[in-house]
């Protein structure tokens, strides 16, 4: 049960606590309705909810206004410009005003103003005339506000996250991550840990990610992919698959190089004008398993010089028959600089059960537009879930070395800052629009969710510090 109540918008309050403004007379907390589309098979009793959304919430605070007829005057005022403009701010997307927010402190809360809910809009007419209206009527005040909140709450203010992965201990205050995860060099892991007993709330909730490009070049950091895992464990997913182990091309260079993930990469040329298979590597029965058919995100990773006017497509193949397979994809101008970028498969690619699936192969095919001898270097694939994920492009002018690249799904923006000018710099943006970064609690309450990263230049040795926050929420208190 809530003990007090305020209503906030920027720096601007009112607050019904019993000293400050008034009282909390009688606030009856909702719990949102639902909305969805329901599909129906002709065979089969029941239905499915494919879709489904909570409805904004109606609710009633009864409040007691405190003081002299001037103060309850202007406390009234106060709370009438707050409502118009949270409905300003829902009629125009583009109103920069503060949001209003309702807050309450729960009985039991460790500390006052712990949550918070967004008002959409309010009725009930003029709260100020009928604020003299009843003082000169009845002596005291009691107002009826009836208000649209969202459907859920959230923290009032950011929670930084606990991060960590098989090179670093848990913690907060930035940890380091490399542009591959590498067998040969332990330290190096393109992902960080989340631990679901840390998470709040019981509704997904938007991340804001910060990366510190602390990696000295000159060159600086351009596309940005951020991927999630959480509806699987990651065990038996290891989502790097080294080119050494595959068949296909020979193993460079003679003795293990750290520039290099598990220290080799695979020469492969030909010089057939067809079609070829270049490199194939074995999907085990438990990795499937862990894939569970989900859809993942694949890239493969160059190692130095290519051919030009070539093409690669990904197939996933059961002994000679492909189950899947790829649009060709053209090798970038700048092999150096860019990943290989396979598109998104679904794996098994096809639906087999939960368990014991056949092991497939993933292959790469080449082909060239010239006579002659064609070749490339390949590194690695690189498997990531796309549970959420989001890309961040730069206009052209990525982040440099000791900026940072902000993605921040709370609020809906991105950007760059700490340049020689302080300021926030708009020189990125992400896709999809409108679909953020969440991490996601689970009832089973143990576990990790895991966030990799990948980014232009590809190069193995370069490193990012990140740091995530997010806001818990909750559907009710």
């Amino acid at each position: 049960m809530a003990s007090k109540m305020r209503f906030k918008s920027g720096s601007t309050t009112v607050t019904f606590d019993g000293t400050t403004d008034g009282y909390l007379v009688e606030y009856d907390q909702q719990i949102p309705q639902t909305s969805y589309v329901a599909v129906r098979r002709a065979t089969e009793d029941g239905q499915e909810r494919p879709s489904m959304t909570y409805r904004d919430v109606d609710e009633l605070a009864v409040v007691m206004l405190e003081g002299t007829l001037a103060q309850m005057k202007a406390t009234a005022r106060k709370l009438n410009a707050m409502f118009q403009r949270a409905r300003r701010t829902q009629i125009d997307s583009l109103n920069e005003e503060d949001e209003v927010f309702i807050e309450v402190t729960m009985d039991g809360d460790a500390s006052d103003w712990l949550w918070r809910s967004k008002i959409l809009k309010v009725g009930g007419g003029n709260l100020e005339d009928r604020a003299v209206d009843m003082y000169l009527e009845q002596g005291s005040v009691v107002l009826d506000i009836e208000f649209t909140r969202r459907f859920c709450w959230e923290y009032t203010s950011e929670v930084e996250l606990g991060l960590y992965h098989p090179g670093v201990t848990k913690g907060t205050g930035g940890k380091q991550i490399y542009n591959c995860s590498d067998a040969y060099l332990s330290d190096r892991y393109d992902y960080l840990d989340i631990d679901n007993a840390d998470l709040i709330g019981d509704l997904p909730a938007p991340l804001r990610i910060e990366l510190d490009n602390d990696y000295n070049s000159a060159t600086r950091n351009a596309k940005v992919w951020i991927n999630i895992n959480y509806k699987q464990p990651t065990t038996n997913l290891d989502h790097i698959l080294e080119a050494e182990d595959g068949t296909g091309g020979t193993t460079q260079p003679g003795a293990a190089d750290y520039q290099y993930s598990g220290g080799y990469y695979k020469a492969i040329t030909w010089t057939s004008t067809g079609n070829v298979l270049a490199w194939y590597d074995e999907m085990s029965s438990n990795f499937l398993e862990a894939c569970a058919g989900r859809h993942f995100q694949v890239f493969g990773k160059p190692a130095g010089s290519v051919s030009t006017q070539i093409s690669f497509k990904l197939v996933i193949r059961f002994a000679v028959t492909a189950v899947y397979q790829s649009a060709w994809v053209r090798v970038p101008t700048s092999w150096s600089d860019a990943w290989l970028d396979f598109g998104v498969v679904r794996l098994p690619p096809s639906p087999v059960g939960d368990s014991s699936p056949y092991p497939l192969e993933i292959a790469i095919y080449g082909r060239g537009l010239n006579v002659g001898t064609k070749y490339f270097n390949l590194d690695y694939v690189r498997l990531v879930p796309m549970d959420r994920w989001k890309q961040a492009l730069d206009f052209g002018y990525g982040f440099a070395y000791t900026t940072y690249l902000v993605v921040d799904d709370i609020n809906n923006i991105q950007y760059t800052y700490d340049w020689s000018t302080a300021g926030r710099v708009p020189n990125y943006r992400t896709i999809p629009t409108g679909r953020s970064l969440y991490v996601t609690p689970v009832p089973e309450g143990s576990g990790s969710q895991r966030v990799y990263f990948a980014w232009m230049p590809h190069t193995n040795a370069r490193t990012l510090t990140v740091r995530m926050w997010y806001r818990p929420r909750k559907l009710s208190l």
